[in-house]
């Protein structure tokens, strides 16, 4: 049987490292905003400060999903172009690219805390 294409297995692993740092940034912005949420009809310099802090977590999580869409991109051609070649690793991938794709609620590593915000 042949060996998987390092280059593969390297991009396998972006996703995975992509995935779990979007979801962090995606919690810290639901955190952030929920924060802002109790200074909701307050003039305050605190709700300037949180309006700012989610809006950076937001900015944040942008980019980091455009980076897994990178990824993504990536990946999805080399499945394409046939460098993958073990049936396992093409379960894998697509595993891994419906586990990005989720929807936020649908997290399973999400706490009550994180769904409470994310509502």
């Amino acid at each position: 049987m042949p060996a998987e294409n390092s280059l593969v297995k390297k991009e396998i692993t972006k996703v995975k490292n992509c995935t779990k740092k979007y979801r962090k940034a995606i919690r810290a912005y639901y955190k952030a905003s929920a924060t802002l949420d109790k200074y909701r009809g307050t003039d305050s310099k605190r709700r300037k400060t949180l309006y700012n802090k989610s809006k950076k977590a937001n900015e944040k999580a942008d980019e980091i999903k455009g980076q897994c869409d990178d990824h993504r991109v990536t990946i999805e051609s080399m499945v394409r172009e046939g460098k993958v070649v073990k049936e396992e690793t093409k379960t894998k991938i697509q595993k891994l690219l419906s586990d990005l794709e989720k929807d936020e609620l649908d997290w399973s590593s999400n706490t009550s805390r994180d769904r409470s915000a994310m509502r």
